[in-house]
């Protein structure tokens, strides 16, 4: 940078010089003119300055020498002649030396001159970027990175769906019989509330939205933390769905997730604590998609041999009055290998053990035990009443037995060209520790129904990311009345709940980026009950980011 700052002074040097040249060269020209014109008549007043300066020069050197001389003629009449000679002899020392300080540098061509200014200009303008952008790197102004540090470890996700519902039901539905468990424990029994009674036979249209917004923080390379609000009911574990026929009122929002998870740098051992996404792997037929867990869980993985392990514990409901709470403790064991790049095998055996959900009967004319009354139903589960007083119109209902859960599940993706992949599932879940002495109302003990399981199939691309993705799926499912707690399993298959069998497709295909339509019809019947037959359809426009 200096030396280009010395070559741009030298260039300037350079045309100052170059200039003095032509204007010397000029004033001869104009000398000679005047010189020659001086015979003829004065016709030109203009005098070159350099001839002016050697001609002022020669006179100063004739009159120094003529000032000498008289100066010695005078020498021997005084002392103050001898003074003025010597200033005689130093002015026309002074005269000569400013006549013959005169500095001469080689002309420099217009084009090199150009070439220089050009370079040292970018020279300049790098050098100046480059200074103001680790200025501005330091103060992070409006360049890469100009967030706060600890904005740049969080994540933002969430996504906003928009649905078109309608449940049409079968003729010969029975009227009456089944009845909105939840809205009957509100209401303490009381059968003159006719919101008790669940519709089994008018069809219905519905406008729902769900809107969920996520953030995720990093702390360092061992501690996550996430957090994330959705729409919804905060009493209804598995959907975030809202009823835009509201009048026009605000929505009902709350957090859904709030969790710390720990781990190692390559994510092999995770400790997850406070409301959790589910850790297991798992369907529908045994959790709701949209369900999240409350408590604690370890998540190990190994990922040479690709066997995992995961267990965790999850209170469920607390009370002062004892410490018989209810909680689910539940193991994972199982292997997720792929075999190449375009194939994957996903196995799991779980076992959920729910302690103390089943209902336990007060004693008379006490209220004790109403603890044991769960704090959410969907439908299916056995359930019975566990007042005991003399009045006919008070009722809470719980669940008639504990559920110990053994799941068995395996999955099957498949790489195809295009970008597409084709996945099969399979799910199968049994209830091993149903209460064989559960009295019925018709006399005797009820029969166990504790089986369920899903067959599914998937082909398209792996996601509905871009314009023209697309996916569809169909799968069948069968899931007894006691098979899983009715709360947790899918709430859109036959409007929620168990006892229910029936198949399941699902369309959707990219309209924009991550934006996407999905069409989903569900078709499903009551198992061992009294006629419930619903075909349910949704039209669906999704986005995310």
């Amino acid at each position: 940078m200096r030396n280009s700052v010395l070559i741009f002074i030298a260039v300037l040097s350079g045309n100052v010089i170059a200039q003095q040249e032509n204007d010397t060269s000029a004033a001869e020209t104009q000398a000679t003119e005047v010189s020659s014109n001086a015979e003829t008549g004065p016709s030109n007043d203009v005098v070159n300055a350099q001839s002016a300066a050697d001609s002022d020069t020669s006179s100063a050197a004739t009159n120094a020498e003529n000032e000498a001389e008289v100066a010695d003629n005078v020498e021997s009449s005084s002392p103050s002649s001898q003074n003025e000679r010597l200033e005689a002899e130093n002015k026309a020392q002074q005269q000569e030396a400013v006549a013959n300080d005169v500095v001469r540098v080689n002309y420099v061509p217009e084009f090199i001159r150009e070439q220089i200014k050009a370079e040292l200009k970018e020279e300049l303008k790098k050098e100046v970027v480059d200074d103001v952008l680790i200025h501005a790197n330091e103060k992070r102004w409006g360049v890469q990175d100009s967030w706060p540090s600890w904005l740049n470890k969080v994540v933002v996700s969430g996504d906003v769906r928009a649905r078109a519902q309608l449940d049409t039901f079968d003729d010969d539905n029975a009227v009456g019989f089944y009845r909105d468990l939840n809205q009957i424990n509100r209401d303490g029994g009381s059968t003159l509330n006719p919101d008790q009674i669940l519709n089994t036979t008018e069809d219905r249209e519905r406008m729902l939205l769900r809107m969920r917004f996520a953030l995720e923080a990093k702390y360092s390379d061992y501690v996550d933390v996430g957090f994330r609000i959705v729409t919804g009911d905060p009493d209804n574990p598995v959907s975030a769905n809202v009823n835009m026929a509201e009048g026009f009122s605000s929505m009902d929002i709350s957090a859904d997730r709030a969790y710390v998870n720990i781990h190692d740098k390559n994510r092999n051992i995770e400790f997850l604590a406070g409301r959790m996404p589910n850790p297991w792997v798992s369907s529908s037929l045994v959790w709701d998609a949209d369900i999240n867990f409350s408590g604690v869980a370890l998540k190990t993985h190994w990922k040479k041999t690709g066997l995992f392990f995961t267990t965790g514990a999850f209170p469920i409901n607390e009370s002062r009055l004892t410490t018989d709470d209810a909680w689910l403790q539940a193991a994972q064991l199982g292997w997720d290998y792929s075999f190449s790049t375009s194939s994957r095998l996903i196995m799991g055996v779980a076992l959920y053990n729910f302690d103390n959900l089943q209902g336990i009967e007060n004693t008379f004319n006490s209220q004790l035990t109403d603890y044991t009354a769960p704090r959410f139903f969907q439908k299916g589960n056995t359930v019975i009443d566990i007042r005991n007083d003399l009045d006919p119109n008070t009722r809470l209902l719980a669940l008639a037995s504990d559920y110990d859960e053994a799941n068995f599940i395996i999955s099957y993706t498949y790489q195809l060209p295009r970008a597409l992949q084709i996945r099969v599932l399979a799910d199968y879940v049994e209830n091993i520790n149903f209460n064989e002495e559960i009295p019925h109302r018709d006399g005797g003990f009820v029969e166990g129904k504790t089986s369920g399981y899903l067959f599914g199939v998937r082909l398209g691309t792996k996601t509905i990311d871009k314009l023209f993705d697309w996916s569809f799926s169909i799968s069948y499912r069968e899931l007894e009345r006691d098979a899983v707690v009715d709360a947790f399993t899918d709430s859109e298959f036959h409007l929620g709940g168990t006892d229910a069998e029936g198949y399941e497709l699902i369309g959707s295909m990219g309209i924009a980026k991550k934006t996407w339509l999905t069409l989903k019809v569900i078709s499903s019947d009551e198992i061992d009950e009294e006629p419930f037959g619903i075909d349910t359809y949704h039209l669906s426009l999704n986005t995310k980011f």
